[in-house]
């Protein structure tokens, strides 16, 4: 099942404002993250994609490993580059 949950949290709480214009319930994890079915998913991502857009222009970058994540995160913050987390 797939799950999403944004590490900030005024991302995360309109993510969930989001969430409740579908017209089905999301559960939610101990962790605040979003679960749903693969059929809802693309509903569910879209609502994340408009949260996104409202933020900056996005990119995404996948790390193999917590130690590559860590490090892409230190030089993006080094470079003052602004980057938000999301966690699946």
């Amino acid at each position: 099942m797939p799950t999403l949950r944004f590490a900030n949290p005024d991302l995360q709480s309109r993510f969930l404002e989001g969430l409740r214009s579908l017209p089905f319930a999301v559960q939610q994890a101990d962790d605040g993250a979003v679960i749903c079915t693969e059929e809802q998913w693309p509903e569910v991502n879209d609502v994340a994609h408009r949260v996104r857009d409202r933020c900056f222009k996005w990119y995404f970058s996948w790390c193999k490993s917590p130690a590559g994540a860590k490090a892409f995160e230190e030089h993006l913050r080094s470079n003052g580059l602004r980057y938000e987390l999301e966690t699946p």
